[in-house]
């Protein structure tokens, strides 16, 4: 049986920046291939809170730390969620993508923070921008590069990937790929390489007798992910 499951991302804040991190909850949870976790959505009445917290945190496979000029010199609870979290991250490899601090507001990050690379979520004109910049980030994340899990697994191919490879086992050309996707021939191109490479095959003749013989669109289409 095949299990399909979603990138599983935890949203640390501080309850002053609720409405800020409801609109990243937002985005994050239309790409479609990411489960974001927002304490108010997931929480239901008499749970204990932070014992829910701990759970998900340790479920997590990306934590987004979102920092303000209110959340760092804030004392209460999220302090407390932030050692949680630190205390996980310990646990993890050092070269993986586990804390993605997130600024609100031009604030110092905290000496705990330090570690790793900020990205800026504000003024408003820079979110888009900043967003593209988080989605990279879980995107190199290994559980973002199987869509599918189990029986199948199509070698760290993410998203974009997965979907050129379905039109390419269709018969689809280059050109006509791009047309589909809107997206330039030369970077449809690059796209075909890299699931090449990824599958370990000689061409992309292969690679559509790859996607045949692994049930790629019946898969994919059981997992709505795409």
């Amino acid at each position: 049986m095949t299990e399909t499951r979603k990138l599983r991302v935890f949203l640390c804040h501080s309850s002053h920046d609720k409405p800020v991190v409801r609109e990243l909850y937002q985005r994050l949870n239309a790409e479609g291939w990411i489960e974001p976790w927002l304490d108010e959505e997931e929480i239901l009445p008499g749970q204990n809170f932070e014992l829910e917290i701990k759970k998900a945190v340790r479920a997590a496979d990306v934590v987004i730390v979102c920092i303000s000029t209110t959340s760092v010199t804030k004392d209460g609870y999220v302090q407390k969620e932030l050692r949680n979290v630190l205390d996980v991250a310990g646990e993890k490899p050092e070269d993986s993508v586990f804390v993605i601090p997130v600024r609100f507001d031009d604030v110092y990050p905290p000496e705990s923070l330090k570690p790793w690379q900020y990205v800026d979520y504000y003024p408003e004109d820079r979110k888009n921008w900043a967003f593209q910049r988080i989605l990279k980030s879980l995107e190199s994340h290994p559980a973002a590069g199987s869509v599918l899990r189990g029986e199948v697994w199509f070698k760290g191919l993410k998203k974009r990937e997965l979907q050129i490879l379905l039109l390419v086992s269709d018969g689809a050309t280059n050109k006509q790929i791009a047309e589909s996707l809107h997206l330039d021939d030369g970077t449809v191109r690059n796209y075909v390489s890299s699931i090449i490479d990824k599958l370990k095959v000689s061409n992309r003749t292969e690679a559509a007798g790859y996607a045949h013989k692994h049930r790629l669109e019946e898969l994919l289409s059981k997992s709505n992910n795409l």
